[in-house]
């Protein structure tokens, strides 16, 4: 199987891919920081598996609530795809609807 390793040239280039397909600058901002955290998260050697891109997802768990965690996974996932890497983006977390009730 080949390693992929996730370098900050690949980082920046995904960046002008954002630019390229109009998205907002905050977007833009909003993924660099995402990234930022999983390339900060990825062990030293930087390589990309299925198992690194669950243990990230899991660590966010701890710190995060779902919608921020999925907002994240969205990143992180486009990336992935940006790098031919769709097998190992995640499933993005259920989000429990909540059903408000009018009590007058």
């Amino acid at each position: 199987m080949k390693k992929t390793i996730l370098n900050l040239k690949t980082v920046g280039n995904f960046k002008k891919y954002l630019y390229e397909e109009e998205r907002s600058e905050a977007t833009i901002s909003k993924y660099m920081r995402d990234i930022t955290g999983f390339y900060e998260f990825l062990p030293e050697d930087k390589i990309v598996t299925k198992e690194a891109v669950i243990a990230y997802k899991q660590s966010l768990a701890d710190t995060y609530k779902p919608t921020s965690i999925n907002s994240m996974l969205v990143a992180v996932n486009g990336l992935l795809a940006y790098m031919g890497l769709n097998d190992c983006k995640v499933k993005l977390q259920k989000i429990q609807k909540r059903i408000f009730h009018d009590e007058n």
